[in-house]
């Protein structure tokens, strides 16, 4: 059993995440700005998941939610960066402050995050950080501004759970699946062509381990 902690997962892929860890017997403290669709597993993982009011911009919220789950289950054994401000608007209707958001949510909320987490993983001696990320981390797609919506959408709840499943695993790219993990080799070989396809997956996480 593992002490897991997730910034946003309060519906979608993230949701999944927090369910298929629970059902494989870990704990899990789960932080997003909302927490209602968190609470309905907490009926059934009352001991196991402690959902927590916080917002990945603001470094107190990530500070305090480190800290109840420390007290709570005890040292982190992996935390996970899966919150994500999007737009889907042009490039040509995208104004600065809108970038600024979502580096805000996307990049900064990741850093804080681990920062965050790292003094007490090297405390323990062990622990791994995790940043999600989609196929326009690969290439980017036309009329898109800072993130791209989907053509073909990866099921959320298949997404989720199967990371679960990978998120011991050493390599560097996870996937939830082997079909995933072959059409992201795809992307890095031939980004232009998945470009000019605008097909964006949003279905493989990134996981980057740090010695401590």
């Amino acid at each position: 059993m593992a002490n897991i902690l997730i910034v946003g997962a309060n519906q979608g892929i993230g949701y999944y995440l927090v369910e298929r860890l629970l059902e494989l017997g870990n704990c899990v403290t789960e932080l997003d700005v909302q927490t209602d669709g968190i609470l309905a597993l907490k009926e059934k993982y009352q001991k196991t998941v402690l959902p927590i009011i916080a917002d990945a911009r603001n470094l107190s919220d990530i500070e305090n939610g480190v800290r109840q789950a420390v007290d709570f289950f005890g040292d982190i054994d992996a935390a996970i960066h899966n919150a994500c401000l999007c737009t889907f608007e042009s490039e040509y209707d995208t104004d600065y402050e809108v970038y600024q958001k979502v580096m805000d949510v996307n990049y900064f909320g990741a850093l804080r995050l681990a920062k965050t987490v790292l003094p007490n993983m090297r405390k323990a001696k062990k622990g791994r950080i995790i940043f999600t990320s989609s196929g326009v981390g690969v290439t980017g797609f036309s009329a898109s501004g800072i993130f791209v919506p989907e053509e073909f959408k990866a099921d959320a709840k298949k997404v989720g759970c199967g990371l679960a499943e990978q998120i011991w695993s050493k390599k560097f790219v996870i996937c939830h699946s082997v079909s995933c993990a072959v059409q992201m080799k795809f992307s890095y070989r031939h980004p232009l062509y998945i470009g000019k396809m605008k097909i964006g997956r949003a279905s493989c996480r990134e996981r980057v381990s740090f010695a401590v």
